[in-house]
């Protein structure tokens, strides 16, 4: 993101647009881990995952306006697909760009599974 504005490759609305609130979501995530640290060295019997997802439930709200922008975000980076192409020594925005954008999306969709599992 910071090359894209640095840069001027395209517009802030644009940078906006497709990252949303990421930064948010990264922020999020790395508190969750920090959450999760001290479950992973216990025996299984006493690892209670479920507590940390009841604690920091309003947070997975974070989420929320990222999956509701995925689809417009999306279209725009096809739209602004020769722009991009310019970081093609960072990432490939043709597919690269495109996997990662979705990752966010699948991670929140994977949590109730993973909690079902425990």
């Amino acid at each position: 993101m910071d090359e894209l504005q640095r840069k001027n490759i395209i517009s802030s609305d644009s940078i906006r647009y497709i990252f949303a609130n990421l930064n948010s979501i990264v922020d999020f995530q790395r508190r969750f881990l920090v959450g999760m640290e001290p479950y992973v060295p216990k025996p299984p019997e006493e690892q209670h995952f479920g507590e940390l997802f009841v604690s920091m439930k309003e947070g997975f709200m974070v989420y929320e306006p990222y999956c509701a922008n995925y689809t417009r975000a999306s279209k725009l980076c096809l739209a602004e697909l020769e722009s991009l192409k310019v970081l093609s020594h960072i990432i490939d925005p043709s597919y690269e760009l495109p996997s990662m954008l979705i990752k966010p999306v699948q991670r929140i969709c994977k949590y109730p599974m993973i909690l079902e599992e425990l």
